[in-house]
């Protein structure tokens, strides 16, 4: 699945750590990958990089109830507004 093919090199190339927090991963799960700006508001999105931040499922699950919590997924998504929007 393209998904997981996406995933897998974006873990690969950053590492088994969250971005945000520096705590080890574990197994790969899609939960990992948040979409900074959301694919239902951007479609051409869902597979740009710069796009997509490594969490965990916590922070993913706190930063989908409240998208501003993280500095870091501010910072970035200011970043993608100017390069891609």
């Amino acid at each position: 699945e393209a998904d997981w093919i996406f995933y897998r090199e974006i873990r690969e190339e950053r590492g088994s750590k969250s971005e945000l927090s520096g705590v080890y991963l574990g197994e790969i799960s899609k939960a990992h990958y948040h979409h900074i700006i959301p694919k239902a508001v951007w479609k051409e999105g869902r597979y740009i990089k710069d796009n997509i931040i490594q969490i965990t499922m916590d922070e993913h699950a706190f930063v989908e109830s409240n998208p501003a919590l993280y500095p870091e997924i501010n910072r970035r998504r200011e970043l993608i507004q100017e390069k891609y929007l």
